[in-house]
């Protein structure tokens, strides 16, 4: 892939507005590929292709506005808008983006998957009383545990959803994580 902080930089140093859009159109169309298929993973189609058209667009109004200076923290820094912009089309849409499945269903629509897992029967059984106790006990230790280990939320952006600090947002999950452990045990 190319590296587009190269192309970032450069976009920051160059003062033409020409030469500014031609970059920025560079840049969207090295980045477009990988967000559309963020995005389009996290909607339902009849919304993806405009919600992928609002998110480019809004990468290329802020590239001014972007501050760092590696590859990771551009791409950050897209998801990112990409996740707030899938936010916004849910709330928008007075909907949840993500309503986890309780334990019976996700367990049953993995079996209709065909995906085998490797778990016994009894360690299965485990971890189904255990993530329903944890449901009914602790609401919010199985959000951040569905949402850290399942959905696969960064802990910045868990922070950032759950209003606390980073350090703060990583005790918890450890605390849940040791909450669960004991449930099991």
């Amino acid at each position: 892939m190319e590296d587009v902080i190269k192309i970032v930089r450069t976009y920051r140093l160059t003062d033409s507005l020409a030469e500014r859009l031609r970059l920025a159109d560079q840049i969207i169309r090295i980045i477009g590929p990988e967000l559309n298929l963020f995005i389009f993973s996290r909607l339902p189609s009849s919304a993806s292709e405009d919600v992928s058209q609002i998110v480019l667009f809004a990468v290329a109004n802020g590239l001014d506005e972007f501050e760092g200076n590696t590859q990771e923290s551009f791409w950050g820094w897209c998801h990112r808008i990409a996740r707030n912009k899938i936010a916004d089309f849910y709330k928008k849409e007075n909907r949840s983006p993500f309503e986890p499945l309780p334990p019976e269903e996700f367990l049953i629509a993995a079996d209709k998957s065909g995906a085998e897992i490797s778990v016994a029967a009894g360690v299965h059984d485990d971890l189904k009383y255990a993530m329903n106790l944890l449901k009914e006990s602790k609401p919010e230790c199985f959000d951040y545990l569905w949402g850290h280990y399942i959905l696969d939320i960064s802990l910045a952006e868990l922070a950032e959803q759950s209003g606390v600090a980073y350090d703060a947002c990583r005790m918890r999950l450890s605390r849940c994580l040791e909450f669960v452990q004991n449930l099991v045990s």
